[in-house]
């Protein structure tokens, strides 16, 4: 399937699984909106890189996740800008390390906020 020139959205893509989508998808000549939570200067040099190397464009938002104001602010400022977005990738993620038992239930709420009420509220 050609997804060229197409817009993909992608959340948590400053390292790991959702950097190695950023690259992936700017090498098929698709445009990214890259969302993440702190601006950072290794990430805004890989982007001028992707942009040179693929000749597609990298829009940053940053936000937090465990912050519903901010995602609802971001989510008004990529609609105002009039990008369209015909693919999503809600790829931010935060795991707890230890047992079950061991994890407080301020840590098990924050895991709940950004992998699954942040997302279902950046989809709707």
């Amino acid at each position: 399937m050609d997804i060229k020139g197409k817009v993909v959205l992608i959340t948590g893509c400053n390292r790991g699984i959702g950097k190695a989508m950023l690259e992936t998808f700017s090498a098929q000549g698709c445009n990214i909106i890259a969302c993440l939570r702190q601006k950072n200067e290794e990430f805004d040099m890989l982007c001028e890189e992707i942009i040179q190397r693929n000749g597609t464009m990298i829009t940053k938002y940053y936000f937090d996740m465990m912050d519903e104001d901010s995602i609802k602010s971001t989510i008004t400022q990529i609609f105002k800008s009039k990008q369209r977005i015909d693919i999503m990738i809600n790829n931010a993620g935060v795991v707890t390390k230890g047992l079950l038992q061991m994890t407080t239930m301020k840590q098990l709420h924050e895991v709940f906020q950004v992998n699954f009420f942040a997302h279902v509220q950046f989809i709707q």
